[in-house]
């Protein structure tokens, strides 16, 4: 029996920070009971090949296989060894994801996709602007100092929670590391702190995930039960 309970979304978590050199076998027995997304795909893992990411450490190493940015890790579905393979990339391992069950056919609330959720809410706040820096970087379009500035400023600097405060301060040293026109590859300080933004926002995205995909993706489960375990 599969149960969705039992199974975690690959987050910002010590499995991405975890040496290749040690936990070589441990790394992919992990990843074997990830939810992760490709492209408009909600994959669950079920078979991975890991990789050191340095040849002095495994002979097999593929260094630039997948790279991440601004987040401990990044997921692509690129063209590899003749055909397209969902992979995933930190910066200690690489994974080829060698089988897999699609769970829905949506877009779950990841950094590339908030904006969508957010950006029909009436006003600004910190999340909404988070989600839309984000949204940005993605699309690899123009990040532009005074336009973040704006949109910050009309946000009440009283915020309504700890976490509101919190989102806050870290916009405002996201914009103090900021040239007035950035486009990737940012510098190393701006980097840090997209990525500190990133790792604030992340319980936004579980929340909306819980909520909105969380139910199909059980229901999917659910029936791949019933057919195959009656």
């Amino acid at each position: 029996m599969v149960a969705v309970e039992d199974y975690e979304p690959l987050l910002d978590d010590a499995l991405t920070y975890m040496p290749f050199r040690d936990q070589s076998k441990t790394i992919p027995r992990k990843l074997q009971g990830c939810i992760i997304q490709s492209r408009k795909d909600v994959l669950l893992c079920l078979k991975v090949e890991v990789y050191g990411r340095s040849p002095d450490e495994d002979p097999q190493a593929i260094p630039d296989l997948v790279t991440p940015d601004v987040r401990s890790f990044k997921v692509v579905n690129e063209l590899f060894g003749g055909a397209n393979q969902v992979m995933i990339g930190t910066s200690t391992w690489n994974a080829l994801v060698t089988m897999t069950v699609i769970l829905n056919h949506g877009e779950p609330a990841t950094l590339a996709t908030l904006w969508k959720f957010k950006h029909d809410a009436k006003g600004w706040s910190g999340v909404k602007l988070a989600a839309l820096i984000f949204h940005t970087i993605y699309l690899d379009e123009e990040l532009k100092k005074k336009e973040v500035t704006k949109y910050l400023e009309s946000i009440p600097k009283a915020g309504k929670s700890r976490k509101d405060d919190s989102i806050r301060a870290t916009l405002e040293k996201v914009i103090a590391s900021m040239n007035d026109n950035e486009k990737k590859s940012f510098s190393q300080h701006l980097s840090r702190e997209l990525k500190s933004l990133a790792e604030i926002i992340n319980n936004e995205q579980s929340k909306l995930n819980k909520e909105v995909f969380g139910p199909k993706v059980s229901k999917t489960i659910n029936d791949m039960n019933s057919m195959y375990f009656k």
